[in-house]
């Protein structure tokens, strides 16, 4: 089977089965562990979100999160872009 195809500053011309890339690998992850054995399930995978979240948060000092307004999540888009204030 051959599939039409164009090359940069080239005529048409017919592009092989062989020519094309496999699509039968999927691209790993830098961030994913490799497989680990049966004996060891669970101790390579990857942390949740949340825990994340979490563990980021706790390196905050006390003082800097007192700065955040407590209507932060209801107006957003005032303290991101100065839309006006929600009354909410």
């Amino acid at each position: 089977m051959a599939i039409t195809g164009r090359k940069a500053g080239s005529s048409r011309r017919k592009i092989t089965t062989a020519e094309r890339k496999p699509r039968t690998t999927r691209a790993k992850s830098p961030h994913q562990p490799a497989a680990a054995p049966a004996e060891n399930a669970g101790e390579n995978e990857p942390k949740p979100i949340w825990e994340i979240a979490a563990e980021l948060g706790a390196q905050i000092p006390e003082e800097e999160w007192a700065k955040v307004p407590s209507d932060l999540s209801t107006n957003l888009d005032h303290y991101l872009y100065g839309a006006p204030k929600s009354e909410e």
